[in-house]
């Protein structure tokens, strides 16, 4: 019998990871995506929060955030 036949938990964990890889492959992070994300932390929104939402690390959007507030520093 094989995973389709069985379904349940299995089936359903499986299922569930190919979908999140495949989004995450479709979502690339642009230069501008990383702006926006910046911006939105620098507005008030939670760093953790907003770095679930767009699956990546928090250390990733402060990476972001120093870099940015670095180009403006040297603008």
């Amino acid at each position: 019998m094989d995973d389709v036949e069985r379904g349940g938990a299995a089936g359903a964990e499986t299922s569930t990871i190919g979908a999140v890889a495949a989004s995450g492959r479709e979502r690339r992070m642009t230069a501008g995506r990383k702006r926006d994300a910046v911006l939105r932390v620098l507005r008030g929104e939670p760093l953790e929060i907003l770095s679930r939402e767009l699956a990546v690390t928090a250390s990733d959007v402060s990476r972001w955030q120093d870099a940015f507030l670095d180009a403006g520093a040297a603008a």
